[in-house]
């Protein structure tokens, strides 16, 4: 009988994605990368596959898990209007993005445990972790109860708070965009934080307004998490002579440790959220996502490349502005149009970079322009790699 229950359940929530391709294709490559740069380091190397092997499992927990909570979403009445849809009285379990950011969490305090005499700047971890569950914690309240855009410029500032004490306090050495402000005392420091504040709210929200149609909330991040792996694989390849407890890869490590079990939970939520939909990631995961790329470009110093990561982003926000302040009218939905003839989206003279997308290069289908901007999202990441280690 349960067996039964549990066989329909998958059947009816069944992704369209494979979850093995999608498996392979960002976390095995990223795990194969991150490890052939650990490999010189005896001492983390046994480690880290361990950790690979640990982020194996939590992207098959989040995978499997997903049935359960998509049916419960859906039981519960917590879902949302597919408007792009043919059936457009369609209903998708929405935030169905909150248990892959649960058991990230979760398997970051984890991790924490099981390898705390290894880690020797435990605090800056923990404390940049505070600042994702604090912003995870207000977008369940903002799916639940629809907050005002205001609060969701005032968390992003308080969630912020912990992740400048976490650089106030890190030992890992400056990075050369900030070596300026190093010797300028107080007010360079204030200065420092300031930028941080505005990182965070701006990454916070980023992803959340360049949103809106199935597959890409999730894609772009895996897209710019897969980036990050390879970054910090390149960032000063020194060789074997390279010693452990050298600051610099210190933090190297702790951008793996972050950004691995990221890419290995959007892996798992990706074959759902992917067209046509089976889950809405959710404000919960909007500003999950967000905050972690604040996170990761402080810990992992990725000043320098973060423009590039976040150009579409950036260009979406200031499309936006006008909208967004209350020149031209905002309304609550600002994605394309969907035409049931063509079943293709059309602009809807909204300013988002998806109309003019569409502007640009006339009507396509859905899953066609979620590529397209994925395409764009990786060009843009790479001109971020071109630009770090062959330009600078």
């Amino acid at each position: 009988m349960v067996s039964s229950a549990r066989k329909t359940s998958y059947r009816t929530f069944r992704p369209i994605l494979k979850f093995y391709k999608v498996f392979f294709l960002p976390l095995v490559t990223s795990s194969i990368i991150s490890a052939n740069r650990v490999k010189y380091h005896k001492n983390d190397f046994n480690q880290f596959i361990i950790f690979l092997i640990y982020s194996f499992f939590i992207s098959a927990i989040t995978y499997f898990g997903t049935f359960s909570l998509i049916k419960n979403l859906k039981k519960r009445g917590f879902v949302g209007t597919n408007l792009n849809a043919i059936k457009s009285a369609e209903k998708v379990a929405e935030p169905g993005g909150l248990l892959g950011c649960v058991v990230y969490i979760l398997a970051m305090v984890l991790f924490q445990m099981l390898f705390k005499d290894r880690q020797e700047n435990g605090l800056e971890f923990n404390l940049a972790l505070v600042s994702i569950v604090i912003m995870t914690l207000l977008g369940l309240i903002d799916d639940i109860l629809r907050l005002n855009w205001w609060i969701k410029i005032m968390g992003p500032i308080i969630a912020s708070f912990p992740l400048c004490l976490a650089y106030s306090e890190t030992e890992f050495s400056p990075d050369r965009s900030f070596q300026w402000l190093s010797n300028r005392g107080y007010h360079g420091r204030m200065f420092t934080y300031a930028i941080i504040v505005l990182i965070t709210v701006f990454c916070a929200n980023s992803i959340n307004i360049y949103s809106g149609i199935n597959g890409l909330e999730i894609g772009q991040s895996l897209v710019m998490a897969f980036f990050i792996t390879i970054y910090n694989s390149m960032d000063g390849c020194m060789g074997s002579s390279e010693k452990v407890t050298h600051p610099s890869w210190e933090r190297r490590m702790y951008t793996y440790y972050f950004t691995l079990p990221f890419i290995a939970v959007n892996a798992s939520l990706l074959c759902f959220n992917w067209y046509p939909a089976k889950l809405f990631a959710g404000n919960v995961y909007t500003l999950f996502s967000g905050t972690f790329f604040s996170v990761i470009t402080v810990i992992g110093e990725l000043w320098e490349v973060l423009p590039f990561l976040m150009l579409p982003q950036l260009i979406n926000f200031l499309i936006s502005i006008p909208q967004l302040v209350g020149i031209v009218a905002c309304p609550r939905h600002r994605i394309p149009k969907f035409n049931i003839k063509t079943k293709k989206l059309e602009n809807s003279k909204n300013y988002t970079l998806l109309n003019l997308f569409l502007l640009v290069c006339g009507p396509m289908s859905e899953e066609a322009l979620t590529m397209a901007l994925l395409c764009l999202q990786t060009l843009c990441s790479l001109a971020g790699l071109i630009y770090k280690y062959y330009m600078l």
